[in-house]
């Protein structure tokens, strides 16, 4: 593959990703999707720090693309999270109270009281 297509398939995600994190930030939005923001911009830092990394050695390469794909990660949870408690905010327990739980019946039926009590 030619060097410049490895850069160009490198850094056209990034040119995406600065758009997508303007795009949110000039419409106002960081105050319902801040995880998703946060993620945007961890996935921008990674990329870059990725790219600089890759030119200087694949040791360098190794430890921040790990590093930042393990920021990643956890930040990709927290937008799950988000995502989920925005969707089940209308529905009585919502995430906090364990709404899936409390449907199931789980709760009530595996306590560590011998008579289900809580």
């Amino acid at each position: 593959m030619p060097i410049w297509l490895t850069y160009l398939l490198w850094v056209a995600p990034i040119v995406l990703q600065v758009a997508i994190a303007v795009a949110i930030v000039s419409r106002k939005l960081y105050r319902d999707a801040y995880w998703f923001l946060a993620y945007t911009v961890a996935e921008i830092a990674t990329s870059a720090a990725g790219l600089s990394a890759y030119r200087v050695s694949p040791k360098a390469y190794f430890y921040t693309y790990f590093a930042g794909d393990a920021l990643c990660i956890v930040l990709g949870f927290a937008v799950i999270y988000q995502l989920f408690s925005c969707v089940l905010r209308p529905y009585p327990g919502g995430v906090g109270g364990c709404w899936l739980w409390s449907k199931s019946g789980f709760r009530k039926n595996h306590s560590r009281h011998p008579h289900g009590r809580a």
